[in-house]
């Protein structure tokens, strides 16, 4: 895969995502703007918005994955 990471835009993109294979993911602020119906600019959502977002993508980044293996993984991926 030439893209090693996504962007997803929600919870269930970022579980799509990692089952895709993607090893990163970022957060998108299109992404979130524009599922809220929002511009993307800076002052079109709170900060408190924009974080419980993060917190989604997070959590559903790690959905069903167990968490020994994980942190293995990280481990090997950040290692030298």
């Amino acid at each position: 895969m030439g893209c090693r990471h996504g962007h997803p835009w929600d919870a269930g993109t970022a579980i799509a995502l990692r089952q895709l294979g993607f090893q990163a993911l970022a957060t998108t602020s299109a992404g979130l703007s524009f599922s809220r119906g929002r511009p993307d600019t800076p002052d079109a959502l709170p900060v408190d918005a924009v974080l419980d977002h993060v917190a989604e993508i997070v959590a559903g980044s790690f959905a069903g994955l167990d968490g020994a293996a994980t942190f293995a993984e990280l481990n090997t991926m950040f290692a030298a």
